[in-house]
């Protein structure tokens, strides 16, 4: 039986929290959009805040001081319009003082994100590197073609290789 924590039974289902993390997890972001007065319901009520949109389509965040600082060290401007198409990295913070306690919070780190260097995957067909294709990064492509053709193929070697299935 999956155990359920219950910060992710009455977490705002609208806005990024701490239920919506794994422990020890963080999440790498593209600023999508920001929205400086958003309409926003929470636990307060309803309130004009400042507001974060993904690219990855995750839960928007409401800016606060603490986040919107951070970001800035990020982007490297105080301007919001300037934030669009940086990434920003995610995390929880579990010591933070609010509301006269100890609370978790969602923290954005103050630099930018290390980019993740990833392994080429190679085509099994012609042994050149795997590129996106079809909407689909080298992975996902890799993957998609394992399991219908039982082989790892660029998007040249799964045409061809569905053309003499064909024949």
């Amino acid at each position: 039986m999956e155990k359920v924590h219950w910060k992710k039974v009455v977490s705002d289902p609208t806005y990024i929290g701490e239920a919506d993390f794994e422990p020890g997890e963080e999440k790498v972001l593209t600023i999508a959009s920001v929205n400086p007065k958003e309409t926003v319901t929470t636990q307060e009520g309803k309130s004009v805040k400042a507001v974060v949109h993904w690219v990855e389509k995750e839960k928007a965040m409401i800016l606060n001081v603490a986040r919107s600082k951070a970001i800035q060290k990020v982007a490297g401007s105080p301007y919001l319009d300037e934030w669009v198409g940086k990434k920003v990295q995610l995390y929880i913070d579990n010591k933070v003082k609010a509301f006269g306690e100890i609370v978790s919070a969602v923290r954005v780190r103050p630099y930018a994100p290390k980019e993740q260097a990833t392994a080429q995957i190679i085509c099994e067909g012609c042994g050149k590197p795997i590129e996106a294709a079809y909407g689909m990064n080298p992975e996902q492509l890799a993957a998609n073609t394992k399991a219908k053709f039982g082989k790892a193929y660029c998007s040249v070697c799964a045409i061809a290789e569905s053309e003499k299935q064909k024949k």
